[in-house]
């Protein structure tokens, strides 16, 4: 009799271990004691249970619920034939992010290469801007050769009038994130502007706007109202028909009284050496 009760207890345990669909066979490292699992989980034996549970004692969910077999089933989360928990991200960056099908990355163009605005429009200022100050000139060029430019075919979130500085409702254009050298632009948008002129503004502005905190004549960090501020005034002069018959000691006088640096006369010097 002894032995026949051994039998049954064995048989149980090895029923509830291997016998469920839902458990892996790696399960086997667990071999937790009946009594002891359902005295703490409470579980009845009664009679109004399934023959299947009758028989196992304890229902694979029911089973799948014990601490034991919770934490075996964490620490071994990886394996093909157990159900993989959701993982968060780290510190260290996000996970990859898609819109309409494709990576975000997907969508990153260079204006040089891949804008029409910028051989219209853009390159043609330059040249201009080139003969009243080459090392502006330069500056500017390198700014947007070190940003990288997304044109997203989306909507992007309106940024408060504490960043623009505009106290009414606009379409939000472009996004900057200077921290990261990036530039985010909401593509529709973009292709709705009148003209190559207007896309080629934009693209100076937001040259501009990566100077706007270097070379202010403040001397602490530029509030981000101010600093757009200054590249909505600045890309308006660079754009001017006074602009173009300025002589180089004009545009000096005219781009400092923007609120640039009065104190760093190399960019504005049209004698100044690019290097």
């Amino acid at each position: 009799m002894n032995f026949m009760n051994i039998s049954l207890t064995v048989s149980s345990v090895v029923l509830i271990v291997i016998g469920s669909p839902a458990l892996s066979a790696e399960y086997t490292n667990v071999k937790p004691n009946l009594a002891t699992i359902e005295k703490k989980m409470n579980i009845p034996r009664v009679g109004n249970q399934s023959a299947k549970e009758t028989e196992r004692g304890l229902s694979p969910s029911e089973f799948s619920r014990i601490p034991e077999v919770k934490k075996f089933k964490l620490n071994n989360s990886q394996n093909e034939n157990v159900p993989h928990r959701a993982v968060e991200g780290n510190s260290n960056g996000g996970g990859g992010n898609s819109l309409g099908g494709k990576l975000i990355e997907s969508y990153i163009k260079d204006p040089m290469f891949e804008i029409p605005a910028y051989s219209n429009v853009v390159e043609p200022m330059f040249e201009l801007l080139a003969t009243k100050s080459p090392c502006l000139t330069k500056v500017y060029q390198t700014n947007i050769n070190k940003l990288t430019w997304y044109f997203i075919p989306s909507r992007l979130k309106e940024l408060s009038e504490s960043v623009t500085g505009i106290p009414f409702l606009s379409d939000q254009i472009a996004v900057p994130k200077m921290s990261t050298n990036e530039v985010w632009i909401d593509s529709d948008l973009f292709e709705s502007l009148d003209s190559d002129l207007e896309r080629g503004k934009l693209i100076i502005h937001e040259a501009v706007l990566k100077s706007a905190s270097v070379y202010s004549n403040l001397d602490i960090a530029v509030p981000p109202a101010i600093a757009t501020s200054l590249a909505r005034k600045t890309t308006a002069l660079l754009f001017s028909n006074q602009f173009q018959e300025m002589t180089p000691e004009q545009f000096a006088l005219r781009y400092r009284s923007l609120g640039w640096s009065d104190s760093d006369e190399t960019l504005i010097n049209p004698n100044c050496k690019t290097k």
